[in-house]
């Protein structure tokens, strides 16, 4: 059975960091959009950076969750941005220009050992 971790770190310059880990795809793609949608809207953040290097695997229903959010976060007046993303992750994010919705950050994963609170539990459908 597919699963995907979802830990949620805030951070004192208003950012919350998502660190995502396990297979992003059909099957759990949903339930972390759902999440996703919940952080921008219940949370005063202006900012979600997206840690992918935990991810295993992610296909295109996990680049729709990201698409999507970026939305949403725009309409909110709020920025996501994806950080971490593995060497195959990234080369398909450069093939399909996806930088072109959402900001993708540098290599380095924000997620070290920082400040506040954290929260993490793992979905399964």
């Amino acid at each position: 059975m597919d699963s995907v971790s979802f830990e949620i770190r805030h951070r004192h310059d208003g950012a919350a960091e998502v660190r995502l880990g396990g297979e992003l795809d059909l099957c759990t793609g949903p339930d972390v959009a759902i999440r996703l949608r919940r952080i921008l809207q219940t949370s005063q953040v202006e900012k979600v950076v997206l840690d992918l290097g935990g991810l295993s695997y992610c296909d295109c229903t996990g680049l729709n969750v990201f698409a999507n959010t970026q939305r949403d976060a725009v309409l909110l007046g709020k920025t996501i941005e994806l950080v971490g993303a593995s060497g195959l992750l990234r080369r398909v994010f450069a093939s399909v220009q996806f930088g072109r919705v959402v900001k993708i950050g540098d290599e380095g994963a924000p997620f070290g050992d920082k400040e506040s609170s954290s929260d993490s539990d793992a979905a399964e459908p």
